[in-house]
């Protein structure tokens, strides 16, 4: 009896290790999720962990601003717009020249440089004399159209006498063909800008400065003596080749500030007036000025600058356009 019982003891004894033994195989082959069954299981576990942690970030993404578009890159248009404007011009001063000088024989050249048909347009049959002058006096830009441009063309001399001003309306494309919209039509000259005070005290013959320009002038214009004398260091000035004047005479010198006895590194500006003799009749003699910036070194004054601003003008003084007859073209609206 004991024997049995012992013999059901060892029994008991190796179902109990046997069991330890496939539950440890068991655990091994589950890996790191040992209560997951199959491959399925596991994925749908990683899912769900990607899930949560994933859910986050993307909140966060969409509540974010979207980024801003690049920008494009801004186009310089100034040079076209000059360009456009000059053409503009010279389309108008030419129609206007044309018609003005054109019989009914030439209709049909007009014709071709106004877009409008010219019905039953009348041209004089023996058209005054030509204008001597013929300038675009002022380039508008259109502020609804930028292909249309408004130009003012100022005539002057010949059947325009003293002066008339005429308006073209010009259209140019973007390859720089202009034509007029329609022919010139004439309006009221535009009002002369009022001049500043420009006079200044005219300096004696035997000033330093009076001494300067004229030396100065007479070596530019005629060559007969070396421009670099009269002139500051490190400027470059040269005589008119061929010469100007076979004589030249400088007049009048004024200056709008006291000129001060040269010592050293002082700067004034003057105006010298000219006459030009060009060749040996006296009678085709022609005045002229110039303004000069004079520096003054070693007790003397010498030529810095021709023509630059000048101080001619009171600080206050408007200055005048160094050419009136082909002002900057406007940008304002027509």
């Amino acid at each position: 009896m004991r024997l049995g019982r012992a013999r059901r003891s060892r029994d008991a004894s190796a179902d109990t290790k046997a069991h330890r033994r496939r539950s440890s195989k068991t655990r091994e082959n589950a890996g790191p999720w040992p209560h997951a069954g199959s491959v399925a299981t596991k994925g749908f576990l990683a899912l769900v962990l990607c899930g949560v942690a994933c859910g986050p970030v993307a909140l966060i993404r969409s509540a974010l601003p979207a980024p801003a578009p690049a920008a494009a890159p801004a186009v310089d248009t100034t040079h076209h717009d000059r360009r456009a404007a000059q053409i503009a011009a010279a389309t108008a001063v030419e129609v206007t020249t044309l018609m003005l000088t054109s019989t009914p024989d030439e209709l049909d050249t007009l014709q071709n440089l106004v877009a409008v048909h010219l019905k039953d347009a009348r041209l004089p049959r023996k058209p005054g004399p030509a204008p001597t002058t013929v300038v675009a006096a002022d380039v508008a830009a259109s502020s609804s159209d930028s292909s249309l441009w408004q130009v003012t063309v100022i005539t002057m001399g010949g059947q325009s006498g003293t002066g008339q001003a005429w308006t073209v309306p010009v259209h140019v494309d973007q390859s720089g063909h202009a034509i007029a919209t329609r022919l010139p039509g004439q309006i009221p000259m535009p009002v002369p800008a009022q001049a500043p005070d420009v006079e200044a005290p005219e300096l004696a013959l035997s000033d330093p400065a009076t001494e300067t320009s004229s030396g100065f002038l007479t070596a530019m214009l005629t060559g007969s003596a070396d421009v670099s004398r009269w002139a500051s260091p490190g400027t470059t000035f040269t005589a008119i080749d061929p010469a100007a004047c076979t004589k030249a005479k400088v007049t009048h010198v004024s200056a709008a500030d006291d000129v001060p006895t040269p010592s050293d590194r002082q700067k004034i500006t003057v105006t010298a007036t000219v006459t030009c003799q060009p060749t040996g009749d006296e009678n085709a003699s022609r005045t002229s000025q110039y303004g000069l910036t004079l520096v003054s070194r070693a007790g003397r004054w010498e030529v810095a600058a021709v023509d630059q601003p000048s101080r001619l003008l009171p600080p206050d003084g408007t200055p005048v356009s160094p050419n009136p007859s082909t002002p900057a073209p406007s940008r304002s609206a027509s």
